[in-house]
């Protein structure tokens, strides 16, 4: 889907429209948007 979600470090989040499982680290300490392909 293309639903942008708000992920922290190390951060497992569902997305709320999809239910697709996202993981990311992030090796900034910047919040980035991630979107669910």
């Amino acid at each position: 889907c293309g639903a942008e979600n708000t992920l922290k470090t190390g951060d497992v989040i569902q997305c709320r429209e999809c239910g697709y499982r996202i993981l990311y680290k992030k090796r900034t300490r910047r919040i980035v948007q991630y979107e669910a392909r």
